[in-house]
């Protein structure tokens, strides 16, 4: 029998509340599907975050948070025009991909999400944690899933195989076993993107050798990924 192909590793950098991970995410698994290729891509997620400094949210989740128009604003110091031009750029994106897009939405810490994440990578499994990802992705910017809601997150975490044991402990105490080992996964990756010279999201690797970043559109994935596969 001939040998099995070689796999294909991506290893992805990304934030769940980054507009340009979304569209890329999208364009990604668009360009490995098209490619034939979900058997032979394996895909690890590395965390990332926006803004290490955004605001945790509270018992309220995402209702209590400041919207990306105002963080835009009072914080990047945008101007409405300028974020009116970029949400209508990413829109148009999105549009193309044939995905929603909200312009309005909460921002903060996604500290939180990213332990759930990783949490589910090294429990259940690389797949599980595309399908979370995706989800929390997915309903965020259609304006369908808080994603700073603890209880929502733990949902979608057991959803897809985390233990509903781990997920409590996630949602109520974060430094618990589960949390730690969860919140070392994810310093670790935030120090590597440092060490790596990754300054933005996303941020894609291809075999460990070839680093693609910022987000691509299908065809310029399905370049790359051909050209690994073959």
């Amino acid at each position: 029998m001939p040998d099995a192909p070689e796999p294909v590793l991506l290893d992805l950098w990304a934030d769940i509340v980054c507009p340009w991970c979304y569209v890329g995410r999208v364009a990604l698994e668009r360009a490995i599907s098209e490619e034939g290729l979900e058997g032979r891509v394996h895909r690890t997620l590395h965390s990332f975050e926006l803004d290490p400094d955004a605001p945790v949210a509270g018992p309220d989740g995402g209702a209590g948070l400041p919207t990306n128009t105002e963080y835009l604003r009072e914080k990047v110091g945008l101007s409405p025009e300028q974020i009116a031009e970029g949400e209508d750029r990413l829109r148009a994106l999105a549009d193309s991909l044939g995905v929603p897009y909200v312009d309005v939405r909460p921002s903060g810490s996604t500290r939180s999400l990213h332990r759930f994440l990783q949490a589910v990578q090294a429990t259940v499994g690389h797949g599980a944690a595309a399908a979370f990802f995706a989800t929390l992705q997915d309903g965020y910017f259609s304006g369908t899933l808080d994603i700073f809601d603890p209880v929502v997150l733990a949902e979608q975490a057991r959803a897809v195989g985390l233990p509903a044991g781990d997920a409590a402990l996630l949602a109520a105490e974060p430094t618990s076993p589960v949390g730690e080992k969860a919140e070392n996964v994810v310093s670790h990756d935030i120090a590597t993107a440092r060490q790596i010279g990754v300054r933005g999201v996303p941020y894609l690797v291809v075999d460990r050798q070839f680093a693609a970043p910022g987000a691509q559109d299908v065809a310029a994935y399905r370049q790359l990924l051909r050209r690994f596969a073959d």
